[in-house]
């Protein structure tokens, strides 16, 4: 089940979280990196279920939006098997190993809007 978290918003209100209280670090923000706002908030099931039907479940979860951008869920309450999301950088190492496996199951399974999304995840993160 996926749980907002507030660090990785920088306008956590908008989505109905509390403020952060705490050091971000180098964490992403979804509204800022992605612009991932709250009227994209009903498209995490999607999202969650094309990363499972793509195979990109590991330690995390990752999954690819439309729009390219790749977000990886971790464990945020193993207890209530809770997961946060947040978006992954271009210059993250994970980055270019989950977009080669979602391209190549997107290219082999994947319906014209997952092909779509790889398409834009190549032209984001300069895949070649």
């Amino acid at each position: 089940m996926y749980k907002g978290s507030p660090k990785h918003k920088r306008n956590p209100r908008n989505f109905g979280l509390e403020p952060f209280q705490g050091d971000r670090g180098d964490a992403t923000l979804c509204d800022v990196h992605a612009n991932f706002q709250p009227a994209d908030m009903p498209t995490i099931p999607a999202l969650i279920k094309r990363g499972l039907r793509a195979g990109l479940l590991g330690t995390n979860l990752w999954t690819v939006g439309d729009d390219g951008w790749i977000f990886q869920g971790s464990l945020t309450n193993a207890v209530q098997s809770e997961y946060h999301g947040y978006p992954v950088r271009p210059s993250e190492a994970i980055a270019e190993p989950v977009y080669r496996r979602f391209r190549a199951w997107a290219d082999a399974e994947g319906d014209d809007g997952d092909k779509l999304a790889a398409c834009n995840c190549a032209a984001l993160y300069r895949f070649r």
